[in-house]
């Protein structure tokens, strides 16, 4: 078997995801021929080549949007005159991402939490729910979705939650929520949002730029209040407009 490939299967088995990378077309002079492959991890380790220089440094940039959409897609490359590349000719990569989905934390399993958890998987998201009370998941078996029955802030280190991730916000104590916002935002995700009312969403933000703890253009990144503007009252509708904005934010990702 191909090493990268090789590579790829070691990388499914650790439940990681990863772009592969193939040279699928290639005319005139080209760096690699039809069938050089390259994979980038999420950890962006590389193994392969599709041709090292500006090329690869472009192949890398391309994966790394298939990593966050997930939607495979063939780039036409021509080297002189996009790249700058002495060797004049023109390439073709195909790119398609394997492993998990779009990793999605959500933080309270309450109606709407787990009605968000519902809808996602549907979505291409890896969605994982966190809530410590006992018994919060027992009325909702589903094989897509993985369940943690741990403290709130303790799991934010044990999951390895990273830059990519999307991160919701909706426990049942406004002060679960504030501790959690703290914690969350200086990891500079992907995608932070807090449920709560406006009056909710400013208390909180008045205390924690005025102890300093973050400036308000910070606080402005986070989606607070939550999802979508639109008239919403049941659980499920409300879940709606938060999927809406989170797929809105991972389709901005595409160039």
């Amino acid at each position: 078997m191909d090493f990268v490939l090789q590579e790829l299967t070691a990388v499914l088995a650790q439940k990681k995801a990863a772009v592969l990378c193939i040279v699928t077309e290639t005319s005139g002079s080209s760096p690699r021929k039809a069938g050089a492959k390259m994979l980038l991890t999420s950890d962006q380790k590389m193994h392969g080549t599709v041709g090292g220089g500006a090329l690869e440094l472009k192949a890398i940039a391309v994966a790394n949007e298939v990593m966050q959409t997930a939607r495979p897609v063939t780039v036409h490359f021509t080297l002189e005159e996009e790249l700058a590349m002495g060797c004049g000719g023109a390439v073709s990569i195909y790119f398609e991402k394997y492993g998990s989905g779009t990793p999605l934390y959500i933080f309270g399993a309450g109606h709407v939490g787990k009605a968000l958890a519902k809808l996602a998987p549907g979505f291409g998201f890896d969605t994982n729910v966190i809530d410590p009370r006992q018994g919060i998941f027992n009325s909702f078996p589903n094989d897509k979705v993985a369940f943690y029955q741990k403290d709130y802030l303790e799991s934010i280190a044990d999951l390895q939650i990273n830059e990519d991730a999307y991160v919701v916000i909706m426990t049942p104590e406004h002060k679960q929520d504030e501790l959690l916002l703290r914690e969350l935002l200086p990891l500079k995700l992907t995608y932070l949002g807090m449920m709560g009312s406006k009056r909710k969403v400013a208390q909180i933000s008045e205390k924690i730029v005025n102890e300093g703890v973050f400036t308000a253009d910070q606080l402005g990144e986070v989606r607070m209040p939550i999802g979508v503007e639109m008239r919403c009252e049941q659980p499920a509708e409300i879940a709606l407009s938060i999927l809406a904005q989170m797929i809105d934010t991972r389709n901005a990702l595409i160039k």
